[in-house]
């Protein structure tokens, strides 16, 4: 992912509850895009499967545009992590983006994780659909009470992205 979002390497790699929702929107396609998000996710999740406590998190995976596709998996032992995988190496690409799909179901899976500190990872190309739709997406986030970190793929405005990211001193 992108350097100028990095997630800070001091994280706490122990009962955590993360979403990663992936952009599968058409345009992903558009030079790989969609490879190179699904690549920065499995490379996280092999590192999360190989971490001590490993089994301590909770994922949900979320494939969004304009229908959703979602995994999701509590206290994850590494079949669960390889299911996880698989998942996103299959993920296919449609059409739309209707970015509040991305935060859907995000209120049952972190009021399910007991106390598990609430991450949230948005990858996208950057491409918006809707200004008020972001918009929207963000106010369902900020009620999770999540860390929530965006990643544009492409776009160097991060204008309709950056509603999705509350941890201003990362970037976008």
């Amino acid at each position: 992912l992108p350097d100028i979002a990095a997630i800070p390497g001091d994280v706490e790699t122990q009962r955590q509850a993360i979403c990663i929702a992936i952009d599968v929107s058409l345009s992903m396609n558009t030079d790989n895009r969609i490879g190179i998000a699904k690549n920065a996710v499995v490379d996280l999740l092999r590192e999360i499967k190989a971490a001590p406590k490993a089994n301590t998190f909770d994922i949900r995976i979320v494939g969004w545009s304009n229908s959703l596709t979602a995994m999701q998996r509590r206290n994850c032992s590494p079949a669960d992590y390889d299911a996880l995988i698989s998942f996103v190496q299959t993920l296919p690409t449609s059409f739309g983006g209707n970015t509040l799909l991305a935060v859907s179901g995000l209120e049952d899976f972190y009021s399910g994780a007991r106390g598990k500190c609430r991450t949230f990872l948005f990858l996208t190309d950057g491409l918006p659909n809707s200004s008020q739709v972001a918009t929207d997406a963000g106010a369902v986030l900020a009620e999770t009470g999540a860390a929530a970190y965006a990643f544009n793929l492409v776009l160097t405005d991060t204008t309709e992205t950056a509603k999705l990211d509350n941890t201003p001193e990362d970037g976008v």
